[in-house]
C-alpha cells in the first residue's frame, strides 16, 4: 500500500484537496480514512476495494495506475506487439549529452512511463525489450555519428566494457554517449567523434569518475 498512499497524498496536494474533503466524499470515519492513506505503515490499514474505487473517481486516478497494473487495452496491445515481433522499449526521462550539458547531479535518471515500439527485425541480433532503454541525445560532440534529438537504444545489462563501440557512460557525473576504445597503454579512451570536442582517457576500472550505463545497440537519426 506504500505506492497507493503516496500517490493519493500527492494527488490530494496537487488538487488542493484536504483530508476532511475526502472523508466527507467517502462518508467514512476520520479514523478509517486516516489509516487508509497514512504514509506510516504502522498506522495504515488496507482499504476496501469500494473505497479505493471511490477515491480513484474523486481524484481522477486510474485504479490500474494506482495499483501499479497495466491498463487492459495496454496489455492487449503489448500482447499483440509481441505476436508481431514488436519490442516495446522503455524510454529514459533524461537526455544523454553529446556535449557537456547533461549534468545528472541531483537529477533522477529513471525509466519513464512511455515506450517506443520497434520491430525486432530492426536489430541485427535478437533483443529483449526488458534489457533495452531508449533516450534522446543533446549536443554536437558525436557528429556525424549522432546529432541532437537522435534516439539511441542501449542494453542496460552491458555495464562493463565489452569491446570497442558506442556506450552510454556516466563520466564525472555527466551522462554521455561516447565511443569507448582501449589504448595500447591499457587505458580506456572516451572518444568524441567531433574533433572540436575533447576526448578523455581513464583507467578501465576507475569507478570514481567513470561508469558504463549500457552499450548502444541501435541509433535512430
Amino acid at each position: 500500500m506504500d505506492r497507493v498512499a503516496k500517490i493519493i497524498n500527492k494527488r490530494m496536494i496537487d488538487m488542493g484537496i484536504r483530508q476532511r474533503d475526502l472523508i466527507t466524499y467517502l462518508g467514512e470515519s476520520q479514523s478509517a480514512v486516516s489509516k487508509w492513506i497514512s504514509l506510516n505503515p504502522k498506522h495504515r490499514n488496507d482499504m476496501p476495494n469500494t473505497a479505493l474505487l471511490k477515491i480513484c473517481t474523486y481524484l481522477d486516478i486510474s485504479p490500474y495506475y494506482l495499483l501499479g497494473l497495466d491498463e487492459p487495452d495496454k496489455i492487449r496491445a503489448s500482447e499483440e506487439n509481441r505476436r508481431l515481433g514488436i519490442l516495446d522499449i522503455t524510454t529514459i526521462s533524461h537526455r544523454a549529452s553529446a556535449g557537456t550539458s547533461s549534468d545528472i547531479e541531483g537529477v533522477e535518471v529513471a525509466d519513464d512511463i512511455e515506450t517506443m515500439s520497434i520491430s525486432s527485425s530492426y536489430f541485427k541480433t535478437p533483443q529483449k525489450a526488458e534489457n533495452l532503454r531508449v533516450m534522446q541525445v543533446d549536443g554536437y560532440s558525436m557528429t556525424p555519428m549522432l546529432y541532437p534529438d537522435s534516439h539511441i537504444i542501449f542494453d542496460i545489462t552491458k555495464t562493463a566494457y565489452a569491446g570497442d563501440g558506442l556506450y552510454i557512460v556516466n563520466f564525472k557525473n555527466i551522462l554521455m554517449a561516447k565511443l569507448l576504445q582501449v589504448t595500447s597503454k591499457g587505458t580506456l579512451k572516451i572518444i568524441s567523434t567531433n574533433k572540436e570536442y575533447e576526448s578523455y582517457e581513464v583507467e578501465i576500472d576507475n569507478q570514481s569518475v567513470f561508469k558504463i550505463v549500457g552499450k548502444v545497440v541501435k541509433i535512430i537519426m
